[in-house]
């Protein structure tokens, strides 16, 4: 979707900049039902935080700003 593609960029950086404390994922909604299903997905994006394999917190949409993602992740960093 489009505004996934807007946030790539900004997930690409944060990925490298958080390596080691914060692991981001991206999937593919459609080629994952099940994933979506189970996680109750029902815009996108959506990202979900999940620490010891448990969800612990979500944002849905492209709003957030690289810095309030930062923020965010921050808080669940290792």
């Amino acid at each position: 979707c489009a505004p996934c593609k807007a946030m790539d960029p900004i997930l690409e950086d944060l990925s490298r900049e958080l390596a080691g404390k914060v692991k981001i994922v991206k999937l593919n909604v459609e080629e994952n039902v099940a994933v979506t299903t189970r996680y109750n997905v029902r815009a996108m994006p959506t990202m979900i935080v999940f620490k010891d394999g448990e969800p612990v917190d979500a944002r849905v949409g492209a709003g957030q700003s690289r810095v309030q993602l930062t923020k965010w992740l921050d808080q669940f960093a290792a």
